[in-house]
């Protein structure tokens, strides 16, 4: 499937190439979608929000059970460094999941691939590359980053900044993970018979670190505790 974003001249025309082109692979059903981009959080986010909602039903129309994307490693690390630039907290700077979605819809094999041999294992079979002008203009940050950004961290600092870069997004989407099980495993003690959070047994938790058996400096002491009255706690709680 391809998705017209109708964002520059002869956007159509090339949709229908990228069409005819699938279908001498012998890939079917194929489907072109033009779609309407709209202005909410930018160029790029609405684009993105666009292209999603047209995967979405398209996948439910066909009943596919996965919609396969062909982000790399060096997606991946732009991803993680535009977190950073907006001060992300750790689900952010995790980036792309390799499985998202509704039901994990969203596969992304290539995640740990350059795109440098993406594109060559495309050359080997002969398969024409593509580079949406989009891409190389400044006008967007992403391309900015992936033009201007990357290399001027590769050259200070030295290779291998994007192998780093995607590390550190599985790290972090190992963290975020944890702490998300960890959490909704500690919300079900601490409600109680009405779902109303119950301050005494919030106290009563675990710090992280001990729940999860980890090695390290010793804590700082705790606060006395906050005692909480029935009525606050219903009050804070909504």
């Amino acid at each position: 499937m391809t998705v017209d974003h109708g964002l520059q001249p002869g956007s159509d025309v090339r949709a229908a190439e990228v069409v005819l082109r699938l279908r001498e692979l012998g890939l079917d059903p194929v489907d072109s979608v033009a779609v309407t981009v709209g202005r909410t959080g930018g160029p790029e986010a609405a684009a993105r929000d666009a292209r999603y909602a047209a995967l979405d039903t398209a996948a439910e129309r066909h009943g596919a059970a996965a919609v396969l994307l062909g982000h790399t490693r060096d997606d991946q690390a732009e991803t993680v460094l535009l977190g950073l630039a907006r001060g992300s907290g750790i689900r952010s700077l995790s980036g792309m999941a390799a499985v998202s979605g509704t039901g994990g819809r969203y596969r992304r094999p290539f995640l740990e691939l350059d795109r440098q041999t993406a594109r060559k294992a495309c050359m080997v079979q002969s398969l024409p590359v593509w580079d949406d002008p989009h891409n190389a203009d400044p006008a967007y940050t992403r391309s900015r980053l992936r033009h201007e950004g990357l290399p001027a961290l590769e050259k200070a600092l030295g290779k291998g900044v994007v192998e780093a870069l995607a590390r550190t997004a599985q790290l972090s989407r190992d963290d975020a993970d944890a702490l998300d099980t960890w959490a909704a495993q500690a919300e079900a003690t601490v409600r109680d018979a009405a779902g109303l959070l119950e301050c005494a047994k919030l106290y009563a938790l675990p710090p992280p670190c001990a729940a999860a058996s980890c090695a390290g400096p010793p804590s700082p002491p705790e606060p006395p505790p906050v005692r909480c009255s029935p009525a606050t706690s219903r009050k804070s709680t909504g």
